[in-house]
């Protein structure tokens, strides 16, 4: 067995929840996770065998792997996440896309800040900051709308005074 007892358990490489060992070998051990069913195995044969449990792990590093995770796996991973998991995901996007570059938003993005919010407060969350993202979104176009009023309007002056400018000549 080459990862021995404290490796029967380790948290996979996609969604970083319990895989379970399938097969041993002397130097690698084979895994199939038993929330989003990914296969993988491990070389033991570098480090040698843990010696503690490799499973469970804390919420940051479950959190630090699934976005590593994400970055190889891409949106493979969004479908095999849990529904929590899920809510943390649209949670992000949404305070990203209403807070650009506000300091608020790097405060309510801490993962210790997310961590104590249960699915119905980041539900809440996520309705409060769309509705935040989308009046913003609709006041930067009627800004747009606007200035480019305006800048017609001048546009309008300024030809008038070259027409102007012209007769006189």
């Amino acid at each position: 067995m080459a990862g021995g007892v404290n490796a029967a358990i380790v948290p996979c490489l996609k969604c970083a929840g319990a895989a379970h060992r399938t097969s041993e070998g002397q130097e690698n051990d084979y895994y199939q996770c038993g929330e989003c069913g990914f296969e993988f195995g491990i070389d033991w044969s570098y480090d040698g065998s843990p010696q503690t449990p490799c499973y469970p792990i804390s919420e940051q590093d479950t959190i630090e792997r699934r976005e590593m995770a994400a970055r190889v796996f891409g949106d493979v991973l969004a479908k095999n996440t849990s529904p929590h998991e899920q809510l943390i995901e649209k949670y992000r996007d949404v305070i990203t896309r209403a807070l650009p570059n506000h300091e608020a938003a790097s405060e309510l993005l801490k993962p210790e800040v997310i961590a104590r919010f249960s699915d119905e407060e980041l539900q809440k969350a996520i309705k409060r900051f769309t509705r935040l993202a989308d009046a913003e979104a609709e006041l930067k176009k009627m800004q747009d709308e606007a200035l480019e009023r305006i800048s017609a309007k001048v546009m309008e002056e300024v030809q008038k005074t070259l027409d102007g400018f012209k007769d006189e000549l």
